[in-house]
């Protein structure tokens, strides 16, 4: 590090022909560079124990640590120190973190060397040692609220919330209520689920920091956990004005649309990121996911391309890109992309899953089912699940029930019961189905949930009408309002139950019966909700029962509803659906708006273009989720 290696070979030739002394300059010089003060004592100590070392050896380390003591310095120290700053300047954390653990274990370990080396851990995501040098550092120097502070980001992103929180409450008593330690504190108490109080400490950090934006984004999270959607679109419209040229605050405004399925909303806010910055990697990501979910998967595909462009080791991106292809009708390539996610990453599941995917949808079922296979020696419980789906769904029972017995064993939660009570009704095992909804009303707080997979059960026995009439005790106006998709979800799973028992000889009174159950949620357009989502179902799935049956219901059903302005649409779809069924003639179809015949064709068996199985659909997929 000091110059080219001529010159201070010349030197040491000078040094050994005019030697006057026992010992070298230059080479007591470099061992001063090259070890701490401590690694040279601890040498020499080694060296005074073991005669058998050179005699050399012992003159030129006995002098360098006569030197350190001499003129107080440690040049090797001091070069760390240098290197030190260079490190954290150029974001290399890895390096960093190699340089304080030698500052701490060789030099003087000041309480700065600790909050340094705890920064560089957590940014390089090595939370479990940043966890125990921020317990020694937190002994060592109990004031010093930089080391608590770090200490608190590697227990909360460890998930020891507890600890996490008592961490932040000290640095917060010693060094005051900074904006920093409040915002982190609002981040543990909304994972602790204290909305309200996570709230009122970002409040607190705005009044400090107005410019605070991930404040912002911390109170629109609690207030949608909350259920206070106003509160949230108005913190979100807020953030919108204060910082309109900030693209880091117009993502948590972009992801909250999202997250509502504001679609067009999130898709303009999107648009003014990439004005102020082309290249946003995270806005290009989420405009991939607003158009997956809008359905526009040819454009999701485009996107999907440039996304995985910019970020080729990007699980998430390769996901959906795969899922896009395949809803494009573009099976071989989603396999490829399939092939390329397990690259990235063997050890999940998506890869596997999304290459059974694809499989099935080039008509290879055994081929699928043996990617699908490639998941049961994993602990992906997720991927387990969607293959338990979709192999329930092309009829191969006994794989889902090898799937879900392996989730069993792992993490046998009400996601698998529900997964678990659908495939019993689809195989016809009523009693089996019925044991498993009461699994989960015995679940904490699973209780709904548990009473409307029952009611679904019951409409694989019942009339309609009846199993309807069963969850009039269920739905009432508070839950309903609180959890509206989830009982859209199983009224429509009522109604499919029903009609896969029964055919549509029921439905019509069924409707009727509904609208009487929603009665005080009908302004609120519930009724037409569920007809759109009982649409997406049945045209994808195909109609159950006779054609005749299906035109004979629907007439009724246009007469029941139509004072429901929000049913008519969906009804004239499913109309039209039928009578292509029935006809095999596209025209019936050219009388709807140009956006529903584009679903409907998405939707209908010809779409298939002759790919067998069809793939894994948007509304499926995030229905099932």
């Amino acid at each position: 590090t000091f110059c080219e290696l001529s010159e201070p070979l010349m030197r040491i030739s000078i040094e050994v022909k005019d030697n006057k002394t026992q010992h070298f300059k230059l080479l007591v010089e470099f061992l001063r560079h090259w070890f701490t003060n401590s690694e040279l004592k601890k040498r020499h100590s080694e060296i005074e124990r073991n005669d058998h070392r050179a005699q050399l050896d012992r003159l030129h380390v006995a002098e360098a640590v006569r030197r350190s003591l001499a003129d107080k310095h440690d040049p090797a120290i001091e070069a760390l120190s240098e290197e030190e700053m260079r490190a954290a300047n150029a974001g290399d954390y890895h390096s960093l973190a190699m340089i304080e653990e030698k500052l701490v274990r060789d030099g003087d370990g000041l309480a700065v060397n600790y909050d340094m080396w705890l920064f560089a851990l957590v940014n390089v995501g090595d939370f479990v040692t940043a966890i125990n040098v921020g317990r020694e550092g937190a002994v060592k120097y109990p004031k010093h609220v930089g080391i608590q502070y770090w200490l608190t980001h590697a227990l909360w992103a460890h998930g020891q919330l507890a600890e996490a929180f008592a961490t932040i409450n000290r640095a917060i008593a010693v060094g005051g209520e900074r904006a920093a330690f409040l915002s982190i504190r609002a981040d543990i108490l909304i994972a602790l689920e204290r909305f309200d109080e996570a709230i009122q400490e970002a409040q607190a950090v705005l009044k400090i920091d107005p410019e605070h934006w991930h404040s912002f984004e911390q109170v629109i999270d609690a207030c949608v956990a909350l259920r206070r959607f106003g509160d949230a679109e108005a913190y979100a419209g807020e953030l919108v004005q204060r910082a309109s040229d900030d693209p880091g605050a117009l993502l948590v405004v972009a992801r909250f649309y999202f997250s509502r399925d504001q679609f067009d909303s999130a898709l303009r806010t999107i648009d003014s990121i990439l004005d102020i910055d082309p290249g946003n990697y995270r806005a290009l990501d989420i405009r991939g996911g607003v158009l997956f979910m809008m359905g526009d998967y040819d454009r999701a595909v485009v996107e999907g391309r440039q996304f995985v462009h910019l970020r080729p080791k990007s699980v998430p991106g390769h996901f959906r890109l795969a899922l896009s292809l395949l809803s494009t009708g573009r099976p071989r390539e989603a396999l490829g992309v399939a092939e390329r996610l397990i690259e990235i990453d063997p050890s999940q599941g998506y890869g596997y899953f999304l290459r059974g995917e694809a499989l099935a949808a080039l008509s290879h079922q055994s081929e699928a089912v043996a990617a699908f296979d490639e998941l049961l020696p994993t602990e992906d419980c997720f991927s387990l699940l969607l293959a338990a789906w979709r192999t329930r769904m092309f009829g191969d029972y006994v794989s889902a029930h090898r799937y879900l017995d392996r989730i069993a064993d792992l993490e046998p939660d009400d996601l698998l019961w529900m997964e678990r009570v659908r495939l019993n009704i689809d195989e016809g095992d009523l009693i089996a189905a019925a044991d498993g909804a009461a699994k989960i009303e015995a679940m904490p707080g699973r209780s709904l949930v548990g009473r409307l997979f029952a009611a679904r059960v019951r409409a694989a026995t019942e009339p309609l009408t009846k199993a309807l009439g069963a969850l009039g005790g269920i739905i009432g106006p508070q839950e309903f309002e609180e959890q509206e998709k989830l009982h859209v979800e199983a009224i429509v799973g009522v109604l499919t139950s029903s009609l896969r028992i029964f055919g549509p000889v029921h439905l019509a009174e069924g409707l009727a019966k509904l609208r009487d159950l929603l009665a005080i949620q009908l302004e609120g357009g519930v009724v037409g909700r569920v007809v759109t989502d009982f649409l997406m179902e049945n045209v994808e799935d195909g109609f159950a029962g006779p054609l005749k049956e299906w035109e004979q219901a629907l007439d009724d059903i246009a007469v029941n509803l139509a004072d429901l302005p929000d049913c008519r649409i969906p009804v004239e779809m499913l109309r039209a659906a039928v009578t292509y069924t029935k006809t095999d003639d596209v025209r019936c179809l050219m009388s709807l708006p140009l956006e529903q015949r584009q679903l409907l064709e998405s939707m209908l068996p010809a779409a298939e273009n002759g790919m067998g199985q069809r793939p894994l659909g948007t509304r499926e997929y995030i229905r099932y989720i």
